[in-house]
């Protein structure tokens, strides 16, 4: 119990420091929205499918890219 209570109490401290940083308007609000900006743009994305589609897309890539570096890595061994 102990141990979920530090890593709640993280990654609260996380968020308010990303709040904080995004109400300081030290970057475009492009590069760093808001955490409340993010958490309404994932609703939106999860509704309409967007948000599964881009996932899927993502985990492809990062499988080519794995693919590609045990091929490399393999090549290199022999």
């Amino acid at each position: 119990m102990k141990r979920f209570l530090l890593a709640a109490i993280f990654f609260a401290a996380l968020v308010l420091i990303w709040e904080i940083l995004f109400r300081a308007k030290i970057w475009s609000p492009v590069l760093l929205p808001s955490p409340g900006q993010v958490v309404t743009y994932l609703e939106s994305a999860a509704a309409d499918g967007t948000l599964a589609k881009a996932t899927v897309i993502t985990m492809r890539r990062l499988l080519v890219g794995y693919v590609i570096g045990l091929i490399m890595d393999f090549l290199s061994d022999s």
